[in-house]
């Protein structure tokens, strides 16, 4: 199956360092726990995007980020020295399912609430 996002549901971002450049990488509620999206424009003004990843659930996000063993039986958080800081909306209930998570591996989360209109 496909990942799915809705443009107008941004639960977040994450502030991302790789390869010594900085970005926003922003965070969707989708058909899944969540989607990461780099979002820019180009040397043209136009918008674009680059799909950074998704969480399938809890589980996925857990092992992505070494709290539980990936399928080789370790523990190896990929995003280590990557993600510097989450910010997340907590009018999505999403939000505060990824928050302790990311705590507890030791990602430093802001946490916020605004309401959004539907």
């Amino acid at each position: 199956m496909s990942v799915n996002w809705n443009w107008k549901d941004k639960i977040g971002s994450i502030e991302w360092e790789e390869t010594h450049s900085e970005m926003t990488v922003n965070v969707y509620r989708g058909n899944c726990l969540c989607v990461l999206l780099y979002e820019y424009t180009d040397e043209n003004n136009i918008e674009k995007y680059c799909f950074a990843g998704f969480f399938n659930d809890s589980e996925h996000l857990k092992i992505c980020i070494g709290l539980n063993k990936d399928c080789d039986g370790k523990y190896h958080n990929i995003y280590k020295d990557i993600w510097k800081k989450w910010k997340l909306n907590t009018f999505y209930k999403e939000s505060m399912q990824i928050a302790p998570i990311l705590t507890k591996a030791g990602f430093k989360v802001e946490l916020y609430y605004e309401e959004i209109k539907k």
